[in-house]
């Protein structure tokens, strides 16, 4: 019984390290919105997952021109409320891509496009809401 008041901290110092480690990236979820540029407008989700202690990852998937294309996301960066998605597509015969800069506000993201990124431009912007 003398060991017991240490069994008992250990538990529970040991829950606690288990609990803050599970913390997840506040832009994990389900959203869905639209894009505008130049060159159109349409649906755009964005599906943000994290298993346990990995990296966030994300699913892009937007509609050019009414048809839907789903988008490989090259690099995802996460730094407090700012995200930045690196995403190549193929629509009708053409490859690019597209860089997604936005900011977290509650359940909102928004943001600048840059279609080919590499020229520093920005070409629209994006809002998406958690569903």
């Amino acid at each position: 019984m003398k060991n017991l008041p240490s069994i008992l901290i250990f538990l529970l110092l040991t829950a606690c390290a288990s609990f803050t480690s599970q913390v997840s990236s506040p832009f994990v979820g389900h959203y869905e919105g639209r894009w505008k540029s130049q060159d159109g407008s349409g649906k755009l989700v964005l599906n943000i997952t994290q298993l346990n202690n990995s990296q966030p990852t994300a699913d892009v998937n937007f509609n050019y021109e009414g048809i839907p294309i789903h988008a490989k996301t090259e690099e995802l960066t996460i730094k407090d409320n700012q995200i930045t998605i690196l995403i190549s597509w193929d629509v009708q015969s053409t490859h690019g891509t597209t860089k997604l800069l936005g900011t977290l506000v509650d359940k909102q993201i928004s943001g600048t496009l840059s279609n080919n990124p590499e020229l520093n431009t920005t070409d629209g912007t994006w809002t998406v809401k958690i569903k």
